[in-house]
Order: structure tokens, then sequence, then C-alpha cells
């Protein structure tokens, strides 16, 4: 399918499910010939007692049943080298993402990850926005991350991790991903000090609905097709290698991707 159409069907999307409400955990599947796509659409938790859990496993071992042939793993937010001992701690520690992790290695399966890289992602927002702008966007998205967790990791030491990281993939020269930074940047944008306890706060600048500040247009852009055009362009690059594919992102990727991958996949859906 062509880029251009893509991106338009995204931003068409994206703007009709900002207008209603949508279940989650949202969850398909796709067929053509012996290849299978299984796609679980699901809310963020790191909560092992979460319902979600049970759908979630339940829906892998349907794929088991189900799948013949070579297949692989593809899950949000880059490529994993974790290990976890169980279950459990995999979805304390990586939430949703951790399990599949976990039951793809217990199968030992392949597991990547369409998404963009951490360098391509920044870069590729920093073309549109300033860089300040961006990197505390991204610090935003750790802090809402952090109030879904049990807190038993400090909020500085949490979001510490996640900046480190980012200082190391991103490679801006002269840049300071540091949380002073982050926390001088939040001042200097709405002249109050940074609370990482404030969730309403954070989820007003995650609101894509929103004009709030500059946080809300790059949360907008970044939801509108920048990141999931070149999600489905590699979903669609492993699907042609004749590969099954079991897929996990969070519910709103699930929703807007799912007409594009009919097409691509050329089957029917359930």
């Amino acid at each position: 399918m062509d880029k251009t159409i893509i991106s338009r069907q995204l931003k068409n999307a994206y703007k009709r499910l900002n207008h209603k409400e949508y279940k989650s955990p949202y969850k398909y599947k796709l067929k053509k010939g012996k290849q299978i796509l299984y796609f679980f659409g699901s809310r963020h938790s790191y909560n092992p007692k979460d319902v979600q859990f049970v759908e979630l496993r339940d829906f892998w071992d349907d794929f088991q049943k189900n799948v013949s042939g070579p297949y692989e793993v593809l899950i949000e937010g880059g490529k994993r080298s974790n290990k976890f001992k169980d279950e459990i701690e995999a979805i304390k520690k990586e939430g949703e993402l951790g399990l599949v992790y976990f039951l793809g290695k217990k199968a030992g399966v392949k597991i990547d990850s369409p998404d963009l890289s951490d360098r391509d992602w920044f870069n590729g927002l920093a073309k549109i926005f300033n860089r300040d702008f961006v990197a505390y966007y991204d610090f935003i998205r750790v802090a809402y991350q952090w109030n879904r967790t049990d807190k038993s990791i400090s909020f500085k030491k949490y979001a510490s991790s996640f900046l480190k990281q980012n200082e190391k993939s991103v490679h801006w020269k002269d840049f300071d991903f540091s949380l002073k930074n982050m926390q001088r940047i939040h001042k200097e944008l709405f002249k109050t000090p940074f609370d990482e306890n404030d969730q309403n706060f954070l989820v007003s600048l995650l609101d894509v609905n929103s004009d709030k500040s500059v946080i809300n247009e790059i949360s907008r852009y970044d939801d509108e097709g920048f990141r999931d055009l070149k999600i489905i362009d590699n979903i669609s690059k492993e699907w042609s290698k004749k590969l099954s594919l079991f897929i996990i992102f969070g519910a709103p990727h699930a929703i807007v991707m799912r007409d594009i991958l009919k097409k691509i996949v050329g089957g029917g859906a359930k």
C-alpha cells in the first residue's frame, strides 16, 4: 500500500478514535492460507491481578494451538533483552509486554519490535519540534508510566534509568537528558515545580484533543501516524517473509491499524 494513503488513513482513524469509547484489551485475528496474525491491543498494566492477563494468556494459548510453520513475536517499544524468573516478575517490571516477551522466550521463538528505534523516534519528532520539548514529552510519558506501577521504585531512580538510556541511544550532542534538566524545562513551560504524583496533569499533557501546551501538539503528531506508519511498514515486511505473527501494542494502535493490516494480509478478521 502507498505510504501517503496509509498515513491519511491513520490520521482519519485516530480522529475517529478520539471521539468515541473503545474496549481494552482489543484483540483480533487475521489469516491467509497457513499464515495467521494475532493482534492483542492492551491497556498498559503492571498489576499481575489485572484480568487482562488472563485474556492475554488465553489469546497466546489459542495462537499456539492454531499456528503452523515459522512465526515470530512483535512487541511495542523496541527490542528487549530482559531476563525474568517468572511471569509475575515480567508483569511487575515490564507489564503486558514483559509477559509476552517471557512467553516468547519460553517458546524459543524470535522476538522483535516493529517500532521505531529511540534514535529515529527522537530525531523524527525533533525535525518538527524543539529538542527540549521532545525530550520533555518522552519524560512525561515515563512519569505517566511510573504512576501506573506499584511505585516500589522511586520516581528518581525509575526516570533516571530511562533518561540515561536516552542519552546513550539518541546521541544528541550537547543535550542534557538529566532529571534536573527535565524539571527545568517543566518550570519554563508551566511556571511551577514538577510533581510526578500529579496524574491528572500528566494525563492532560498527553491528551491529543487538548491544546494545553506544545506537548499536546507533539503527542497528537506522535499519535496520528508518525510512529504507526513505520510500525505498519515493518509488520508488512515480516508478513511478506511468510511468517505468522503474534503482535502486542497498546489498544489504540491495534484499533487504528486493523483495517490497514486486513488489506496487507488480504485475509479475513475476527
